[in-house]
């Protein structure tokens, strides 16, 4: 395949196929909103159909379906897998936002917008790859599986049993996963191996039938205060998370999991800078707060609700208290064991009265850093951002890659057009024009590299 022709066809286009990530971001489509979800599946189906020439499949499930497209290649015993997702998580607050979170409003060459990062960029630099290289008159080098989820952002409950139903679709050699960032100022580009799973739960007190005065409060249970008692079980000030059993099976990580760290070239200090503290829990500092961020399994509180929480003062007793919790879990750690051995804690400790909701789960996964599909997506990298690419055997966060490269251990990594900073899943959203341009270059170049590796 002929890269520079493609590339240039890419440079000539690069106005429509901004309009087309702006279109993209435009479509409200957060995944517990159906309506919205089906008319952002509309979109990308009749994108597919122009980008690539070929009709999409819908995979029904009970949510939001999953699309998939096979596009036959000249070499035919060679397939990537191109996964991302549709569905994007809420805006938040809107007057937290610089500009409105779905308006794709361009300021001073960065795209603002909920989706401009997660996931909607990759999703079009792909499209947008695919089209350069057939309409620049160029043949597909090998055979291509597109794959759309619409609940990614909720844990793709759906996922596992379509992938169950359908071994054959999902196979490929190795898959280009959703996502993906660039290090800040023009940095080299992070391929990330793997993913730590969750599990999401949400945890319901109920106290009395109606929220009382607090005059009655030396009678009457305050469902708030026994969450807060229920929590201060799971988890103490050291940090550690005190679950029997939860640290049981964790695979060892490995010196060569260590030296990646090196290989990548993070600064520990982001986080700080980034969410404005000072510190890390338990004073860690450089490599080892580096360690800790991705080989470490975790108990987060994502947020608590109960009674009046307005402006003016109100005196009661709730009758009703929840919380939202999600557990980053590592190698060796199985999501749905780690939510028994939750409710048997809470058992345990006089809390049978909490009720607990699995609202998802999603399990780790990783890949080795030698494979050929890994050397031609370091090849690529060097090739069009013009250094060696940052090397991150696992993210700190979450994605369900597990759910479809389990099967044969299929290579796998997230590779995308984003920015370490680019606020994903916050307020203001964004993604640089340049960085989206040269993401469109990259998966070009992976899937002819791809084709020539061995």
């Amino acid at each position: 395949m002929d890269l520079e022709k493609v590339y240039a066809y890419i440079d000539a286009n690069r106005d429509r196929y901004i309009q087309l990530l702006q279109t993209f971001v435009r479509q409200p489509s957060v995944a517990s909103m159906h309506p919205d979800n089906e008319d952002m599946k509309e979109l990308v189906k009749r994108t597919v159909r122009e980008y690539t020439g070929a009709e999409p499949e819908e995979l029904k499930t009970n949510g939001n379906a999953v699309l998939y497209t096979e596009l036959k290649g000249k070499r035919t015993d060679r397939i990537l897998g191109i996964y991302n997702h549709y569905d994007v998580v809420s805006p938040g607050p809107e007057e937290q936002w610089r500009f409105p979170p779905y308006s794709g409003t361009i300021d001073g060459g960065v795209l603002y917008s909920r989706g401009a990062a997660d996931n909607k960029d990759a999703l079009a630099c792909r499209l947008c790859a695919l089209d350069a290289i057939r309409s620049a008159g160029e043949e597909l080098p090998l055979n291509v599986k597109l794959v759309y989820d619409g609940e990614e952002e909720v844990g793709s409950p759906s996922l596992s049993e379509i992938v169950a139903a359908n071994p054959a679709k999902f196979y490929a050699d190795g898959y280009m996963w959703e996502g993906g960032d660039r290090l800040p100022d023009n940095g080299p580009l992070i391929i990330a191996l793997g993913a730590k799973g969750m599990l999401s739960v949400e945890l319901f007190v109920q106290g009395g039938k109606i929220d009382v005065h607090s005059a009655n409060a030396p009678l009457v249970p305050n469902p708030a205060w026994r969450l807060v008692w229920a929590l201060s079980t799971i988890k103490n000030e050291r940090d550690e998370i005190l679950i029997d059993g939860f640290y049981d099976g964790i695979t060892p990580v490995t010196q060569a999991e260590i030296d990646s760290l090196r290989l990548g070239r993070f600064n520990p200090e982001d986080v700080k800078r980034l969410s404005g503290i000072e510190t890390y829990l338990g004073g860690v500092e450089g490599e080892e707060a580096l360690k800790k961020l991705l080989f470490s399994p975790t108990a987060n509180i994502d947020g608590m609700v109960s009674g009046h929480t307005g402006k003016e003062h109100k005196s009661l007793v709730p009758a009703r208290a929840s919380v939202k919790m999600d557990f980053r879990l590592v190698p060796g750690q199985d999501p749905e064991n780690i939510a028994q051995l939750l409710r048997r804690h809470l058992d345990k400790h006089g809390f049978t009265d909490i009720e607990m909701v699995v609202e998802s789960f999603c399990a780790p996964f990783r890949s080795g850093v030698d494979s050929s599909y890994v050397k031609a997506l370091s090849a690529a990298a060097a090739d069009v951002y013009g250094a060696e690419p940052a090397i991150q055997i696992t993210l700190a966060g979450t994605s369900p890659m597990e759910k479809i490269c389990k099967y044969d251990q299929i290579p796998v990594a997230m590779i995308g057009p984003g920015n370490t900073e680019s606020a994903v899943h916050s307020p203001n959203e964004h993604i640089f024009i340049e960085d989206y341009i040269l993401g469109i270059k990259m998966a070009a170049a992976v899937i002819d590299r791809f084709a020539r590796e061995e």
